[in-house]
């Protein structure tokens, strides 16, 4: 129940449809998502999001009741029908029609509605936008019901609506950005996931084009130099067999422990290789250890930035981690892990350069926030 009316306008347009639905109360709701109570038999879920969602809240609600209802959905598809759908009321077009958006946190339950759709293959999955300045609850609920209920396999997941107009999205070419960087000579800028992977990538060919200080912050350890029986070798396997050699003295450990070590030093290679490109570029670099989501040291090495480089000019958030799970086995905790570490990394951000003069915010979102992916639905919502 969004309680503005629609929820229960949808519910009566499938009751008179002689489709029997059920309106859940936002008591019901959290006592699902705590546990203590659970649907035996549903061959749908429809999501409505609130009307200002306002806190993150919310779509680990949505995850974790897409999580239970998920068996059930699945199992009534293969009997011969079944829907899950979510509606957000962003501007009628997911956002595309560029005049803001009051609440855009909504954006993430397409997300999930789009990875829900790569994984239960036999329900018909959805994501409905409607303009919110279209207020007649009877005439959403008709048009958004309809949309489900004739629904095939190859129409589009998402699905925009206002009270004259149905739109779906296509990819189409653009030409490549032409633009000028506005970064002056050692003005801050703060990369988060910058040390490694593409990230790592960008702050190059960053410190290219503009030899601005440049921040790093990452969950790897302080880089250190490579021992000696390492510095030399390069291929996975020999790796692994000095490691074995080296650091266990060829005593039996398991796969995942030898996988754990090559990984950690495989990163600690990666870092110093990132540091050292940066230099040699002409750009100042600097790299601290930190988790995007603590707000406390995120903080403090901004303090501590700022005493000795100055104000914080820019801000690249690329920090991102993956724990791969379909919806239906992943776990809450799996889903905040991967989550937080985008969405709350960027409020962490925000909050801690509040009085600093920005010049750019940069997000990188991915592929899987267009499209979905299996086993990644927290990545899709969080992008």
């Amino acid at each position: 129940d969004d309680e503005t009316g629609l929820s229960k306008a949808l519910a009566q347009e499938f009751s008179s449809r002689n489709i029997h639905a059920v309106l859940l109360s936002k008591q019901m709701v959290s006592d699902m998502v705590a546990g203590q109570t659970s649907v035996k038999t549903a061959a749908g879920l429809i999501i409505v999001a609130e009307n200002r969602m306002n806190d993150e809240r919310f779509l680990k609600h949505s995850f974790v009741l897409a999580k239970q209802f998920g068996p059930n959905l699945l199992d009534s598809g293969k009997k011969g029908g079944a829907l899950f759908a979510t509606i957000t009321r962003l501007d009628g077009a997911f956002g595309f029609k560029g005049r803001g958006m009051t609440a855009p946190l909504q954006g993430g339950l397409a997300g999930l509605a789009k990875t829900a759709s790569l994984e239960w293959e036999t329900v018909c999955c959805r994501a409905i936008d409607v303009d919110p300045d279209w207020k007649e609850n009877t005439g959403i609920a008709t048009a958004v019901v309809a949309e489900l209920l004739n629904a095939n396999g190859n129409s589009p997941v998402e699905v925009g609506l206002d009270s004259n107009s149905r739109w779906i999205f296509e990819l189409t070419a653009s030409p490549y950005p032409q633009g000028e960087i506005n970064l002056d000579s050692g003005d801050v800028v703060v990369i988060t996931g910058g040390a490694r992977g593409v990230t790592a990538s960008a702050a190059c060919a960053l410190a290219k084009h503009a030899k601005s200080t440049l921040v790093l912050m990452g969950r790897s350890s302080d880089p250190a130099p490579e021992p000696e029986w390492l510095a030399v070798i390069h291929d996975e396997a020999v790796i692994k067999k000095a490691i074995l050699k080296n650091e266990f003295g060829n005593n039996n450990i398991t796969p995942v422990e030898l996988e754990k070590a090559y990984k950690k030093h495989m990163a600690n290679r990666e870092i110093i290789k990132t540091l050292d490109t940066i230099k040699n570029l002409g750009a100042r670099v600097r790299y601290f250890s930190a988790d995007v989501r603590d707000g406390d040291a995120v903080t403090s090495i901004l303090n501590d930035v700022r005493s000795e480089y100055g104000p914080v000019k820019g801000i690249i958030h690329g920090a991102g981690t993956l724990q791969d799970r379909t919806i239906i086995d992943k776990t809450l905790d799996q889903f905040e892990t991967v989550f937080h570490t985008k969405v709350t990394g960027l409020n962490i951000l925000l909050e801690a350069t509040r009085q600093d003069p920005l010049k750019y915010l940069v997000l990188f979102s991915s592929i899987t926030a267009r499209i979905g992916n299996n086993g990644q639905a927290d990545y899709a919502m969080a992008n």
